[in-house]
């Protein structure tokens, strides 16, 4: 029998070149995702490292900023000539071309004192991070006019000057439980922990159109309150209005 004569070597080459052609892209394809692979897993891993890398030492954390007149709101508490303040009221106004400016009702948080400062439109001011500690009243000093304070985890003694109490100092017992705030260092205001329960000392002027009546407590502050209430009824005071709510 005789044999099929061989193909021609050009004839060979083309039935060789489709599988040499495909093989070279399976080998491209699997490189590119090799290649796609690592680079996802060692970017990852890369970006996370960089993310969880730590603040070289010596470099601040940079503080956060208020920015004039988008972040200012009542409360709010900022740094303004190196002194830190909180601002009571505010009101924004355009003077001459366009030109913006905030002027604000401010309480500086170290003196308790009240000014007025005047915020230039875009301008960024540095808000102010306080610390708070539990502490215990304990007695007020009347040759220093300091209200001292005891930490509970420290005992160290923290120090309040009356301008930066108001109101809420007439209500200091000792004893009483408190948070006390403070800036670098510094107490610098106070908060109840709990509300407080006061006897009613007097009822005065039970003859009002409304039914109330002049409530005097013991500790000498007046208010208005239900004219049923009588002298040695005790009654809870809220500890952020400083209003009665109810008798006891």
């Amino acid at each position: 029998r005789s044999r099929p004569a061989p193909a021609p070597p050009r004839a060979m080459a083309a039935l060789r070149r489709p599988r040499a052609l495909a093989g070279l892209l399976a080998a491209a394809v699997a490189a590119w995702c090799g290649a796609a692979a690592f680079n996802a897993v060692a970017g990852g891993a890369l970006f996370r490292g960089l993310r969880g890398a730590a603040r070289p030492v010596g470099v601040a954390r940079q503080a956060e900023q208020a920015t004039v007149p988008g972040d200012v709101k009542k409360g709010l508490r900022i740094t303004v000539e190196d002194e830190p303040v909180e601002i009571l009221e505010y009101m924004s106004k355009k003077v001459g071309k366009g030109v913006a400016v905030t002027k604000c009702k401010v309480r500086n948080l170290m003196t308790g004192a009240t000014v007025e400062k005047t915020l230039g439109s875009g301008k960024k001011y540095p808000i102010v991070n306080t610390k708070e500690a539990e502490a215990t009243f304990t007695f007020f000093d009347t040759d220093s006019m300091m209200y001292n304070f005891m930490d509970s985890d420290t005992f160290e003694t923290l120090e309040l000057e009356k301008a930066a109490l108001g109101d809420k100092a007439d209500f200091l017992l000792e004893g009483v439980a408190c948070k006390v705030e403070t800036y670098k260092g510094k107490a610098i205001n106070f908060s109840f922990l709990d509300d407080l329960t006061v006897k009613i000392a007097n009822v005065l002027d039970k003859g009002r159109a409304d039914g109330s009546a002049q409530i005097e407590l013991e500790n000498g502050v007046r208010m208005l309150g239900p004219s049923y209430f009588k002298a040695g009824d005790e009654v809870i005071i809220n500890k952020h209005t400083l209003k009665i709510t109810k008798r006891v």
